[in-house]
């Protein structure tokens, strides 16, 4: 049904005071909706709009969860790396200990040689 054939269809159903909307009611409702379609184009858009705005919606849900996906990766990653800082400097303090006592190891054994060489030259002597 076209808009120019849809006031003439419209007029030739009438049956009571003559008015579109009185007219419209003798009509199936597919004939007053594709009726008020043509008269009102923008609903045709608004329709396409929520369709539209679906997928928006639909896109924006899709990329905010690999947001919440790559947010949760990065605090893992983020305890992970302060994890290993964690063993490194327990590593440090590990090797510098370690190290204090080989020093004091060595410094034994050095005093425990210049004992037995100084009783060596006093036997000597």
């Amino acid at each position: 049904m076209s808009a120019a054939t849809a006031p003439s269809a419209l007029a030739s159903t009438s049956v009571s005071s003559g008015s579109s909307w009185d007219s419209a009611s003798a009509l199936t409702t597919k004939e007053r909706l594709s009726h008020f379609e043509q008269h009102n184009p923008e609903v045709e858009n608004n329709t396409g709009i929520h369709s539209t705005e679906k997928i928006v919606i639909g896109i924006y849900v899709v990329k905010e969860q690999s947001w919440f996906d790559e947010k949760k990766k990065l605090r893992k990653q983020i305890g992970l790396m302060n994890e290993l800082r964690v063993v490194e400097k327990h590593k440090d303090n590990l090797i510098a200990e370690l190290n204090s006592k080989l020093e004091e190891s060595k410094v034994v054994v050095q005093s425990k040689d210049n004992k037995g060489k100084c009783v060596k030259i006093l036997k000597k002597g």
